[in-house]
Parts: structure tokens; C-alpha cells; sequence
């Protein structure tokens, strides 16, 4: 939710008549990004808190994948992105001799 606010005001249309006065538009400009940065500083501590958690409790799943990936993109020089290669896990030794669990009964 921090993000998406941050986002909007980054971006957020300058108005015409502040669009006239350059000084207007430089001191428009400030606000805006000072606003979205404390957005932004939010939102890096509620994914900090996500990806934290996650960390602590050796628990991951897309949603602990979509923090650490946000704080990537947000922060880069921060968080840099995980960079893992990871093989399939196709060796699974082979069993050539099969033994019956309960072997032949006498009678």
C-alpha cells in the first residue's frame, strides 16, 4: 500500500498554473518527492519486516519472495537481489535390487 501511494506521488501531474512559475515547480517538485519518500522509507519497513520474518522463522513462499523482489527494486543498493542458481533435483540414486517387504512364509 506504501508503495503504490509513493508511487502515485512521484508521479503525480504537476498543475498548470504551478507549471508557470519555475520556482513554483522546483518547490512543487520538493514537496512531492519529500512526501514520497516517507512513503517510500515506509514501505521499505514493512517489506524489511516481511523478508525479517520470514528470515527468523526459515519459512518461504511467493509472499516472502514478492518482499525480498520489492526491496530489490526499491532499494537496490540495500537489498541487492538473491542470485541463486538452483539445479533440478533430477539425482535420485537408482535401486537395482528390489527385496519384498515380508519375505516367503513356511508352513
Amino acid at each position: 500500500m506504501y508503495q503504490n501511494y509513493s508511487d502515485a506521488v512521484f508521479t503525480a501531474e504537476i498543475p498548470k498554473d504551478v507549471q508557470a512559475y519555475e520556482d513554483a515547480t522546483e518547490a512543487y517538485c520538493d514537496a512531492l518527492g519529500e512526501e514520497a519518500g516517507k512513503l517510500e522509507e515506509e514501505s521499505v519497513k514493512a517489506y524489511s519486516y516481511c523478508l525479517d520474518t520470514a528470515l527468523k522463522l526459515n519459512w518461504f513462499n511467493e509472499w516472502s519472495q514478492t518482499c525480498e523482489a520489492e526491496l530489490s527494486q526499491i532499494r537496490p543498493q540495500d537489498f541487492p537481489s538473491a542470485a541463486e542458481i538452483r539445479a533440478t533435483p533430477d539425482e535420485i540414486p537408482l535401486t537395482l535390487d528390489i527385496s519384498p517387504v515380508v519375505g516367503d512364509i513356511k508352513k
